[in-house]
């Protein structure tokens, strides 16, 4: 095995510090807006619990009060997930289609609802919390994915830079250096077998 000196590289790390898009500023006012509409929607959800929106429930029975219990539970689990999403907003987009589907569902149904007069126009109003936390939730969820952009690679670096490498190594050592891929790898000891 022979050990050879590596070949000097230039310093590139100027041209990658230009190349590299700046980091941009953190935007808070969506998280705030959303801490807000998850601090409410929480609210609701204790609320339900202590027995304060009791008037939401229009059937009676210990069926329509365990209901009114899930509904709590499910109010105050959403306030969480979204009081979540506004302290760490990478996890934003995992919560979106949970909510986007509950959302189309809570419409079909609050729309059927109304039309038969089952339920008050002031109880469907009140799903309007959950409505702006998931359009927050997805304004979050855009901006934290625009504002942690994934590290640039090597091949993404400008032509320039990874030919002006080629180049200095070709004029240093009179030969180009074999790309990775061509490279075959041999095993360091050979034993033969008796």
């Amino acid at each position: 095995m022979r050990l050879t000196e590596a070949p000097p590289v230039p310093d590139l790390s100027e041209r990658i510090v230009t190349a590299a898009a700046p980091p941009r500023r953190e935007r808070w006012a969506a998280r705030v807006a959303l801490a807000v509409v998850a601090l409410a929607q929480s609210g609701l959800g204790v609320a339900q619990l202590l027995g304060v929106g009791a008037g939401h429930l229009a059937h009676s029975g210990q069926g329509a009060a365990h209901l009114g219990n899930e509904s709590a539970a499910w109010n105050l689990a959403v306030g969480i997930g979204l009081l979540w999403a506004s302290l760490r907003p990478a996890s934003a987009g995992g919560q979106l289609p949970a909510l986007t589907g509950f959302a189309l569902v809570l419409a079909g149904v609050s729309a059927a609802d109304l039309a038969s007069g089952s339920v008050t126009t002031e109880r469907v109003l009140t799903h309007g919390i959950m409505l702006a936390g998931l359009c927050l939730l997805f304004v979050v969820h855009r901006q934290s994915r625009t504002s942690d952009p994934a590290p640039t690679s090597a091949s993404a670096l400008p032509e320039r830079v990874a030919d002006d490498t080629a180049r200095r190594l070709t004029l240093a050592h009179g030969r180009t250096a074999a790309p990775r891929d061509r490279l075959r790898r041999r095993p360091f000891a050979r034993r033969r077998a008796a």
